[in-house]
């Protein structure tokens, strides 16, 4: 998820178009996977999920702020 909120192109037009839902795709399978370790449904293979999942939240904020700067600077 890191990767992909880095790597958007604000000056690409697919960016402006796919990237919300890529992201948010990313998004849900991250959370998904550490709502299974939490639950004990998956390997504890993290040992500290609440940790990650504020990494993943921030991550959110920051790929939503790209994207509001993004229509912003089209409008």
């Amino acid at each position: 998820l890191r990767e992909a909120v880095l790597s958007l192109d604000k000056n690409d037009p697919t960016t402006m178009e796919h990237g919300p839902r890529i992201i948010g795709l990313l998004t849900r399978r991250l959370e998904n996977f550490l709502n299974s370790i939490v639950n004990g449904t998956a390997p504890g293979l993290l040992k500290d999920p609440a940790s990650l999942q504020c990494r993943v939240l921030k991550l959110q904020h920051a790929a939503k702020w790209i994207f509001d700067s993004m229509s912003k600077a089209n409008s």
